[in-house]
């Protein structure tokens, strides 16, 4: 198992590991869409799935697209894409700012 950051989603906890360099490398696209502004909630949930996703199975190999649909809510979405920024090296950006840049 990966080090990472430990979450709890649907009463069992996981952790949230780096993604490797080839899965980096082939999501940039994934993380550049994420800089730009969206309102629209399924828009921006369908850029982020492959993030989650291959953050997840790096650790949970079983892990579906269908089974983290349905662990994730809205707050516990915020907690992961901040887990996995952070594992990352990203830093969010607060509302205003520039977006993320890898540390």
């Amino acid at each position: 198992m990966f080090k990472g950051t430990e979450i709890e989603l649907g009463g069992e906890k996981y952790v949230v590991p780096p993604l490797s360099l080839e899965k980096l490398e082939a999501l940039e696209p994934q993380f550049q869409q994420l800089a730009a502004p969206s309102a629209d909630l399924t828009e921006r949930l369908r850029k982020l799935m492959p993030i989650l996703l291959a953050s997840f199975q790096r650790n949970y190999p079983e892990m579906t697209e269908g089974k983290l649909l349905e662990l994730l809510d809205l707050p516990s979405l915020n907690v992961v894409v901040q887990a996995i920024m952070q594992a990352n090296g990203f830093k969010l950006a607060a509302p205003g700012e520039p977006a993320p840049v890898q540390e």
